[in-house]
């Protein structure tokens, strides 16, 4: 009788929460320093709307933009990682880190959470540009500060994560799950004006933008750029793994030759000196 397969580890390569530019501990500060800015901007945001707009902190209106959630998820994913990487780093080489043994529903939602970090900001931030810029008033720097932190610097976050980490490609299984996501939102933003007569965004507003049927177009605009957005996501990050393992190979070979000179040069020496 044939043993059980044995299950497999959990980012056996340590993609998580490596980089192939920092060490572990740079990345975990720099992931620490990245969730801590997040965490202020969106208590210093709070505060400030809360003392300054009426009622304009309450939950069902400061939570009621997707900007916001994001961004907090955004925050979550940089203090889980960070944590995370800061125990490997202080595994003196031993490759572990809690995660590994927290159970694999937690591994699962940390990939899921990963998915959603590195590939929707981009989508946000495209979205703001292009439509809701007229919502952005560079003359109030409170206006000025919290867009640029959560609609400029999300997606500068996602590519630091891209780019600079090594990160496995996000899993297609979270596309239609992502997908979900989007559509739940948009279902909640009309509960929101159901609720408190609040659209958080004038797109969704079909009085202001010529009807359902734009509306509609807007919706699904939005959720088909996010599907191209996460097959660029996916391939760029297939494309940077594949480009530091030809820069590893290729540092192992001028190394491997270097030895053999070494060699040779020694057994030339000893001949000589014969």
């Amino acid at each position: 009788m044939n043993p059980p397969p044995k299950p497999s580890l959990f980012d056996s390569e340590n993609a998580f929460v490596t980089s192939p530019l920092f060490s572990a501990r740079i990345l975990a500060c720099l992931r620490l320093l990245w969730g801590s800015y997040a965490l202020f901007t969106l208590l210093f945001t709070l505060i400030w709307i809360a003392v300054r707009v009426p009622g304009g902190a309450s939950t069902n209106r400061y939570f009621s933009y997707l900007t916001r959630l994001h961004y907090t998820g955004i925050c979550a994913w940089f203090f889980a990682s960070g944590v995370q990487t800061a125990f490997y780093a202080s595994a003196d080489g031993g490759g572990r880190y809690p995660l590994r043994r927290w159970g694999r529903v937690l591994q699962v939602l940390h990939e899921w959470l990963f998915s959603t970090v590195v590939t929707m900001p981009f989508t946000i931030t495209l979205t703001f540009f292009i439509l809701l810029r007229v919502d952005l008033d560079a003359s109030v720097p409170f206006d000025l500060y919290s867009n640029i932190s959560m609609h400029v610097f999300n997606s500068v976050f996602a590519l630091f994560e891209i780019l600079l980490t090594n990160d496995p490609p996000p899993a297609w299984k979270w596309l239609p799950v992502n997908f979900l996501i989007w559509g739940a939102y948009f279902g909640v933003a009309y509960i929101t004006h159901e609720d408190v007569g609040l659209y958080p965004y004038y797109i969704l507003d079909r009085t202001k933008v010529g009807g359902r049927g734009v509306v509609a177009a807007y919706i699904l605009g939005i959720i088909g750029v996010y599907g191209v957005t996460y097959v660029v996501v996916h391939g760029v990050a297939i494309a940077r793994r594949r480009l530091v393992d030809r820069l590893a190979a290729r540092k192992d070979g001028d190394g491997d030759e270097e030895r053999e000179e070494e060699k040779c040069s020694m057994q030339a020496s000893e001949i000589e000196a014969a």
